[in-house]
């Protein structure tokens, strides 16, 4: 195998050895694309409600989009510092604190999920 580490599954990506352009690439790939899907169904919407509702309609989803792009963000930016935080420990050998932090993440983010609703719920 030439000193090569053997991938577990074909979607495994090693960030710690080979050049880092086509990791890094990989690795933004999804977060690139999850962006331009959310800006497209943006723009479906703001098209088909200003095609078939008021004005006040569309400036409602139009003031709207960018609170929804911030908490959209804020959640991908805190999903990506729990997976460093996770990689670390992972890279580290520390599998009791890698655990914890993939648990403490999952927590978070059913937690935030029910808030979410729940506050969207009651603003709508």
């Amino acid at each position: 195998m030439e000193g090569s580490v053997l991938k577990k599954n074909k979607y495994e990506i090693d960030m710690c050895n080979g050049t880092i352009m086509d990791k890094l690439i990989s690795f933004s790939l999804p977060l690139m694309l999850s962006s331009i899907l959310q800006l497209m169904f943006n723009a479906v919407d703001i098209i088909v409600v200003g095609r078939f509702s008021g004005s006040q309609a569309l400036a409602a989803v139009g003031s709207t989009t960018a609170l929804i792009n911030i908490f959209t963000n804020l959640f991908i930016g805190i999903s990506l510092g729990a997976n460093v935080l996770a990689a670390r420990y992972y890279a580290a050998g520390r599998d009791k604190e890698m655990s914890e932090a993939v648990h403490t993440a999952i927590t978070l983010a059913l937690i935030s999920g029910i808030l979410m609703a729940f506050v969207g719920f009651g603003a709508a």
